[in-house]
């Protein structure tokens, strides 16, 4: 199910929740409408990509700012 990871990295990354919160994590998932199932099979690996987005994105960001 890489497609359900990768939505759940998506709404990780564009929300401010504490990727290391487990607890923020799922809840966060649980209201965004997956299931229970999902997110204990995939949340890891989504809060993992989320941290990765997050980084890239600041560093693009930081890009900006120093040429702009």
């Amino acid at each position: 199910m890489v497609d359900v990871t990768h939505a759940m990295s998506i709404t990780l990354a564009q929300s401010s929740v504490d990727l290391s919160d487990e607890c923020e994590t799922a809840l966060l998932l649980l209201e965004a409408g997956y299931d229970e199932r999902e997110i204990a099979q995939h949340r890891h690996e989504a809060a993992r990509l989320a941290r990765n987005s997050r980084r890239v994105q600041a560093v693009c960001e930081g890009r900006e700012a120093a040429h702009g």
